[in-house]
């Protein structure tokens, strides 16, 4: 069986269970029913059998109970600073609906829970319902005046405004424990569909601490500016996002456009977000060091905790999904730790409750990396708000045959006997080793049964040395900018509060921005109140109509501009002389970008304004009345991103 993707996805996502729990024979359902014992069986000797991931016989049977039931439905709101009144007059709104508990089904005989918040873990606000989205369904369909199917009314319509997020509980987990703060730089490897990315774009555009100076984080050589009383805070999500970066990775293009979009949803917050389409175990690396401060590496998984959400996974389950992953998961693991500046987070997680996807992928990092990596404990920052488990330091590698292999040395010496070719499915960095002073109990799992939630893993490594050691850099010529699309005519590098220079194909006058505009703009961009280099315009064709001489029907319509900082612009090659031109040898390479940058409308409105009475008009009467005056507007705009094409 070929190994699955991400999250094992399939289109079928229905039900096929009975309220007991018994597995249906019913030859319309999409899983036969028994494939899925077989699955399940199969599940039972991996798991309960052979790694023992559970306490004792009565621990087991509520896991698989509880694998039998559909997912919860959760959500977390919004944490960007502009929307916290929105946010705030949204839950006052639910909050009585949420407090309380909901009849379910045509007669009433069950009833969901009220739901539960979980609002202390570094910034998290979440909310997990009592019951799953078909009992939202059932309630708008067979009783739309009741109060879950308001609550489903509530959900829809806020998550369509970016007010909160559907995403899963556990998901949420890695980018909590991050830590993400305004400023910081931070690299999503596999970032589809793009939950966790979003999660960590809100972040960036969250409210700073008072009297804290916006930073890149330990070890970051980037820092915004604050005023001397500590007072001021920024003004807008532009400004917020101006000293901040995410680069959200994803392979497959489609997906990655997928990404792109969803994250658009978040309007000016793109200007801090970049787009790639980039093997994830080959990320370039900028002057061949880390330049991250937080790393989210969510890897490609077998999915077998994801059995509630994807009930039909049952029928395709096998052990050695997981056995086939662990190379590549190791790989990405690598690039992150590569990615991450000195003194950075990297949050490893999957949706998998194999040890071979898990513990043996995070003791080799560690090995791997010659302690540059220190395993932290990641229940600790949760705040015993939920229940975990501390991580597996023994586990068993099984072949085919489900019988377990000692070590990898006898696995090389019976293929070699035997000159068979199965020797290289395994890995050294499968089986327990000693993980160089870093205890792997300090990982977190989550099961389903302790939480509700589906199966889920973390662990959270800080990087306290560089690692790999610094090439010998070599100083290059910058190459020219990649080609941007068509529409795309100008770009505008913004420093110290004033425009400075043209970037790319056009000259700075093709812009012929009236003044008032250009001030405007800088002042959104927060050239005056945080100081340094930071903005890159991108300007349409269209742009060019609004000047001083343009008296066209057309001069009041909206005008639209993408906004990147310059930091985003950088990474990806596209303002090389802001690099430095170093770069190191045999890395010279910029990102692939799929999209970059926030788009905006600037729009110049006329209105009246009355006149004073009695004013002596030109020929010296007296005449009451209006006058035209005009103000220029600057609108963040969530339906789509500035893409660049890959460079040559």
């Amino acid at each position: 069986m070929a190994p699955r993707s991400k999250r094992g996805r399939t289109r079928h996502a229905v039900s096929h269970e009975d309220d007991d729990g018994a597995w249906r024979d019913d030859d319309a359902c999409a899983l036969r029913a028994d494939e899925a014992r077989e699955g399940e069986a199969a599940f039972t000797r991996y798991y309960r059998d052979a790694q023992r991931i559970c306490r004792d016989a009565e621990d087991w049977r509520a896991l698989l109970a509880s694998l039998r039931t559909p997912l919860p439905v959760s959500f977390r709101v919004s944490r960007v600073a502009a929307r916290q009144p929105e946010v705030a007059a949204a839950l006052s709104i639910a909050e009585p609906l949420l407090r309380t508990s909901h009849p379910l089904g045509a007669r009433g005989s069950r009833t969901a829970p009220p739901a539960r918040r979980f609002a202390s873990v570094h910034g998290l606000d979440a909310w997990q319902l009592g019951c799953d989205a078909r009992a939202l369904r059932q309630a708008a369909k067979h009783a739309p005046e009741s109060a879950l199917a308001a609550l489903g009314r509530w959900i829809i319509e806020h998550n369509a405004s970016g007010v909160l997020t559907r995403q899963e509980l556990v998901s949420m987990i890695p980018v909590a424990l991050l830590e993400v703060q305004p400023g910081q730089a931070v690299l999503d490897l596999c970032a589809a569909p793009g939950s966790k990315s979003t999660q960590a774009l809100e972040a960036l555009l969250s409210p700073p601490p008072p009297a804290a100076r916006l930073s890149r984080g330990a070890g970051g050589a980037h820092a915004g500016v604050q005023p001397a009383d500590g007072s001021a805070q920024p003004r807008s999500e532009l400004a917020l996002a101006r000293g901040g970066l995410l680069v959200a990775n994803e392979l497959d293009g489609e997906r990655s456009h997928t990404l792109a979009n969803r994250c658009a949803a978040l309007g000016a917050a793109c200007a801090a977000l970049v787009v790639t389409a980039q093997r994830a175990q080959t990320m370039p690396l900028a002057n061949g060091c880390g330049q991250f401060d937080r790393v989210i590496c969510d890897v490609p998984c077998s999915g077998d905790g994801t059995f509630r959400k994807y009930p039909d996974k049952w029928s395709h389950y096998e052990p050695y999904i997981g056995r086939t992953l662990h190379a590549l998961q190791l790989q990405i693991a690598l690039r992150g730790a590569a990615s991450l500046a000195p003194g950075g987070l990297i949050a490893y997680s999957t949706c998998s409750l194999n040890p071979l996807e898990n513990e043996a992928v995070v003791g080799a990092l560690i090995r791997a990396t010659g302690g540059a990596l220190e395993l932290l404990d990641a229940a600790r920052r949760l705040d015993g708000q939920l229940v975990t488990r501390p991580g597996l330091t023994s586990w068993k590698v099984l072949d085919d045959a489900d019988q377990p292999l000692q070590s990898h040395a006898l696995v090389r010496a019976a293929a070699r006997r035997t000159g068979c070719a199965h020797g290289a499915r395994y890995r050294a960095s499968m089986w327990p080793a000693d993980a160089a002073g870093n205890d792997l109990r300090r990982c977190v799992r989550l099961l389903p049964h302790d939480n509700d939630t589906g199966g889920f893993f973390v662990a959270l490594l800080r990087k306290r040395a560089p690692w790999p050691p610094p090439r010998v850099a070599r100083r290059v010529v910058p190459s020219s900018p990649p080609s941007l699309e068509p529409h795309v005519q100008s770009a505008l590098l913004v420093e110290g509060g004033a425009a400075v220079r043209a970037l790319s194909q056009a000259q700075l006058t093709d812009l012929r921005l009236e003044a008032p505009a250009l001030r405007l703009l800088l002042d959104a961009l927060g050239g005056g109140a945080l100081g340094e280099r930071g903005w890159l315009v991108l300007c349409e064709r269209s742009l060019r109509a609004v000047g001083a001489g343009a008296r066209s029907e057309r001069e009041h319509a909206p005008r639209r501009l993408f906004l990147c900082t310059a930091r985003a612009a950088s990474i990806v090659g596209a303002a090389p002389e802001l690099a430095g031109g170093e770069r190191p040898a045999g890395v010279d390479r910029p990102l692939r970008a799929v999209a970059i940058g926030a788009c905006v409308a600037v729009r110049r409105r006329v209105r009246a304004r009355p006149r004073r009475a009695g004013a002596a008009n030109a020929g010296g009467g007296v005449k009451g009345g209006s006058a035209p005056t005009s103000e220029w507007l600057l609108t963040p705009l969530g339906a789509r991103v500035a893409r660049a094409e890959p460079p040559g």
